[in-house]
């Protein structure tokens, strides 16, 4: 997504971010030199948000059931968009 979607100012920011947090845990990634990556984890968030990873939902009713102005029936598929804020 950084490739695609990212100007060459985000792409360096984020390199370079992933190499000073690299240099400074001597090359050791674990959960805490990760957690430091803000940009990292800002970019993971604008990917998931641009393409998620769930793109429906598929139910089988097990009664009749009727949500504003849709309504389904007992055994009948329904399938839903997730909401993406």
């Amino acid at each position: 997504m950084v490739s695609t979607h990212f100007d060459r100012i985000s792409q360096e920011t984020l390199y370079r971010e992933i190499k000073d947090v690299f240099y400074e845990h001597e090359g050791v990634l674990d959960k805490r030199s990760i957690d430091r990556m803000s940009y990292l984890e800002a970019c993971m968030k604008e990917t998931v948000r641009i393409r998620a990873p769930i793109t429906y939902h598929n139910r089988l009713c097990t009664r009749d059931v009727e949500v504003k102005k849709a309504a389904a029936a007992a055994a009948a598929a329904v399938f839903s968009r997730p909401r993406l804020k």
